[in-house]
């Protein structure tokens, strides 16, 4: 899962096909709902490992990527 979230947060960018393949990696994951507060903190303490000082533009993608992260994981695994 780390791995994952790194991959993303490396090009804060989700097309329709990386979002798509977040939905099946998330959907074959099939978390316990003991693990959703662990993954949605997860992805907003690696997410922040790649701020960036002296870019906004990048900033703001990367907390919509966060956003974005959190939201598939409480739509598809609190189901």
């Amino acid at each position: 899962m780390i791995d994952f979230y790194h991959g993303i947060c490396e090009d804060p960018g989700v097309d329709r096909e990386e979002a798509a393949e977040l939905t099946e990696f998330l959907q074959n994951l099939n978390p316990p709902p003991d693990k959703l507060i662990w993954m949605r903190a997860t992805a907003f303490r690696i997410g922040c490992e790649y701020l960036s000082d002296s870019d906004s533009e990048y900033n703001v993608n990367l907390l919509r990527i966060i956003n974005y992260l959190v939201h598939a994981i409480e739509s598809i695994c609190m189901q």
